[in-house]
């Protein structure tokens, strides 16, 4: 399935990478941080091969993040580790391998609100936050490493 998935995006927006102006004809407005849980249904897959083709931001990374436990798409323990996979099949498919990092958040949710879940998307998007050479807003989009 996931394959059909892939082969989908690739027939459907290829031509639209094609087709687009090239990427120095306009300056990115925003920095992005795409979070999402790629292993669930397709919606955040599309959303992330729009804004990889979107010369109008960087994105600055790419988060997997888990779903909900014994969910119906991804019943595993290493959701956001799968998702990280999915949303690198679509940067490899869209030919930006190596161009933005692909992270996982957490494969399960925070034990309670004051005690964090660590992962590598966490630290990231602390990082990416903290930056002063930019004059690029920071923008997050979805789920922020799974705080839920």
């Amino acid at each position: 399935m996931r394959a059909v998935y892939c082969l989908l995006f690739f027939l459907l927006l290829g031509p639209l990478g094609r087709a687009q102006a090239p990427l120095g004809a306009v300056a990115p407005r925003l920095r992005v941080i795409v979070d999402n849980d790629f292993s669930g249904d397709p919606d955040g897959l599309f959303q992330l091969a729009h804004l990889l083709l979107s010369p109008s931001v960087e994105v600055r990374a790419i988060i997997g993040s888990h779903l909900k436990v014994g969910d119906g798409f991804d019943p595993s323990a290493t959701q956001a580790d799968n998702a990280a996979r999915k949303a690198a099949e679509v940067v490899a498919l869209l030919h930006l391998a190596g161009r933005v990092p692909v992270l996982a958040g957490a494969n399960l949710g925070m034990a309670n609100d004051s005690t964090p879940a660590r992962s590598a998307g966490v630290d990231f998007i602390i990082k990416e936050a903290l930056r002063t050479d930019t004059p690029l807003p920071l923008s997050c989009c979805a789920e922020l490493a799974s705080p839920k």
